[in-house]
């Protein structure tokens, strides 16, 4: 029972990471004036840009923060660029996949919304479709990535775009076939190789898993994340001492490179030095530069107090990990947070305090969410009553735009 739940646990988390890993968007360079920049255009590829003054985009983000999954760093050159243009649909998306919190990215994401009508047709099918996997809806995001793909056919980024949309949803080997084209398109473009180890690791094929991690390093070796992608391939073929040893790699190029600490933390764990493992992870906390990297450290402790049986500290760290939803009254990890004691709670047997957790989970959705999908065999939609003009077809992105949130 009690290797179940660290599963569960581990999963939940490894999802996490993973989704942060799948991320690729444009990012700028550290030298770009921002007040040149007024918005993105698509022409011969999806990242052509509209500028005064800044160069062409291939030499304005030079560094691609976002795709090195350097997105700590990128937050701020987003935040300018809004700054001189508070029209930039584009920068709001991007920041939106950087936020630290899940209110964060819905704030970010509503903003990028509500400018998805002024933008270009290759614009809007990006916001659309972040819109799409928001709603939990990763098919409608499939039908816009793939006409993304249909209408930028030579674009390495619309293929990239799409080869994570199947990665998300477990389809490997198309996902492994859209990567692969991304890279013929542009052998250079170095994030479709770290999700291209992914995808052969989880089909077992280590020795070509290990290959695209190789050639991400080679790459980029100055950027922490292609030594952290092949520690965790190395974690998973259970060659442990090895995996801290890429990780410490990692840290060498950027101390703070919080998932890092996590992996070695949890290769101590997996070689039973809890304490170690608890050692890395305070100092993860005690780094950290926001509220997102705290809960992670949190939970990774949590993580090491559960494998170990003491499940009662398991819940004192959780619980200091829910203080920090509530202060930031980040509604989705606050029931999230509930839901783990929960379950915590139900593999101790203790299916009073487990159902008590989950009623505390589910009342904060009731009373916070403006609209709660029910799935109930059918769909069910529980609406606020300052809530007006839902469509009956169900709740999509493209039809968002058509309620009316009255004053309240």
């Amino acid at each position: 029972m009690r290797k179940l739940i660290v599963t569960v646990l581990i999963l939940l988390a490894a999802g996490f990471v993973a989704a942060a890993k799948m991320k690729a968007h444009v990012g700028y360079d550290k030298n770009v004036d921002f007040g040149a920049i007024k918005t993105f255009d698509y022409r011969d590829t999806l990242a052509a840009s509209v500028v005064d003054k800044a160069p062409p985009v291939h030499e304005m983000i030079k560094l691609l923060i976002i795709e090195k999954l350097q997105e700590q760093e990128s937050i701020e050159y987003f935040q300018k660029a809004i700054a001189a243009d508070p029209d930039f649909a584009m920068a709001y998306l991007d920041l939106a996949l950087v936020e630290p919190t899940n209110r964060g990215f819905f704030e970010q994401l509503d903003k990028a919304m509500a400018l998805v009508d002024e933008v270009t047709a290759g614009e809007r099918l990006q916001i659309l479709g972040i819109r799409a996997i928001a709603d939990a809806d990763p098919k409608r995001q499939t039908e816009l990535y793939e006409k993304l793909v249909r209408n930028y056919p030579n674009d390495e980024r619309a293929h990239n775009l799409l080869a994570n949309n199947y990665f998300g949803q477990q389809e490997y080997p198309p996902a492994i076939a859209e990567f692969e084209e991304a890279v013929r398109l542009n052998p250079e473009f170095s994030q479709p190789y770290n999700q291209l180890g992914y995808a052969y690791r989880f089909l077992g094929k280590y020795e070509a898993a290990e290959k695209a991690f190789q050639k991400y390093i080679e790459l980029i070796p100055n950027d922490p994340n292609p030594y952290d992608s092949y520690a965790d391939l190395l974690t998973r073929m259970g060659k442990y001492d090895a995996a801290i040893e890429q990780f410490e790699k990692a840290l060498a190029q950027d101390s703070q490179f919080v998932p890092s600490r996590l992996g070695i933390a949890s290769n101590l764990v997996l070689k039973g030095d809890y304490e170690a493992a608890r050692t890395i992870l305070d100092q993860a906390y005690d780094m950290a530069r926001h509220d997102g990297e705290r809960r992670a450290a949190l939970f990774a402790k949590a993580i090491t107090y559960v494998d170990q049986g003491d499940y009662d500290q398991a819940i004192a760290e959780l619980n200091m990990q829910h203080a920090l939803a509530m202060a930031n009254n980040d509604v989705p990890a606050m029931a999230a947070d509930l839901g783990t004691m929960g379950r915590i709670y139900f593999e101790q047997g203790k299916y009073d305090e487990a159902m008590a957790m989950y009623e505390q989970a589910e009342q904060i959705l009731v009373e916070e969410a403006p609209i709660l999908p029910l799935a109930y065999g059918r769909d069910h939609v529980l609406i606020k009553p300052w809530v007006q003009s839902l469509p009956a077809s169900g709740i999509n992105g493209n039809i968002l735009k058509d309620i009316i949130i009255e004053p309240h």
